[in-house]
């Protein structure tokens, strides 16, 4: 199992993940807009309010099993906050706390997900746990080059983009029908 999960790793994407979107290529998927949160607009074209969401939910990510899409959810929130805070350059303390809140909350989620794939008896639940440990090292890396440079590369914030999308449109889907299925009982 382990030899064909670590096959199934190397031919992944930038994310470490395998990925198949339904009836959409890797390309196409990669050239789809992640849609932002839609805001107030003043005639001159200018946002008021509030900024447009670095991130925003889209139904598109909707598992049909309520616990998983609120944990992603907050997933969302958080890196949101997080851009918002580069975007605004806020201190370092700040934007440390922020990262440090998304890494803690994105091993919790993930903790959670393989439980609940666990308990359904996901077949793939294995390949599911070795994606998730790639996420987890690639996360660590950007924490750790944060902790050293002070800042926040455009990477890493357009492989949080990536990642999430990725992840939840490929390789969630996957347990989704399994999920809504044992959830309604």
């Amino acid at each position: 199992m382990f030899q064909r999960s670590a096959q199934v790793l190397r031919r992944s994407n930038l994310t470490g993940e395998t990925f198949s979107p339904p009836k959409l290529s890797l390309v196409e998927f990669a050239r789809t807009p992640v849609p932002a949160t839609e805001a107030i607009v003043d005639k001159s074209g200018r946002e008021k309010g509030r900024a447009m969401s670095f991130f925003a939910w889209d139904n598109r990510y909707d598992l049909g099993v309520p616990e998983m899409n609120r944990e992603h959810q907050k997933l969302i929130d958080l890196m949101n906050q997080l851009h918002e805070h580069q975007v605004k350059h806020s201190p370092k303390e700040t934007i440390t706390k922020t990262l440090v809140a998304l890494v803690d909350y994105t091993k919790t989620h993930f903790a959670h997900e393989e439980a609940y794939m666990t308990k359904i008896r996901y077949p793939e639940v294995k390949v599911h746990q070795l994606v998730h440990k790639g996420l987890l090292e690639k996360l660590g890396e950007y924490q750790r080059s944060f902790e050293k440079q002070g800042k926040l590369e455009p990477t890493f914030f357009s492989f949080l983009k990536r990642w999430l999308a990725a992840h939840i449109m490929g390789i969630d889907m996957k347990y989704s029908p399994r999920g809504a299925t044992v959830s309604r009982h």
